[in-house]
């Protein structure tokens, strides 16, 4: 999906985010880096989250029951 993005190219970002094109730029590159490292950075992060969740239903017995329910 993200072959179609010009690697070299910054970011383009709109109106009072403008400012934050040079660092992003230098910290994650040009747009298809940018997409990589932001998608894969979202799905650890959405990983680790639903990690927690399956911890927190597995020790709150009446969240068994009302899944079983």
């Amino acid at each position: 999906m993200i072959s179609v993005l010009p690697k070299k190219e910054i970011v383009p970002w709109r109106g009072p985010l403008k400012f934050l094109g040079s660092p992003i730029h230098r910290l994650l590159g040009g747009q298809q880096p940018a997409a990589l490292k932001v998608g894969l950075l979202g799905a650890y992060i959405g990983r680790g989250m639903m990690l927690v969740m399956a911890n927190f239903v597995i020790h709150n017995d009446w969240l068994k029951l009302l899944g079983a329910a």
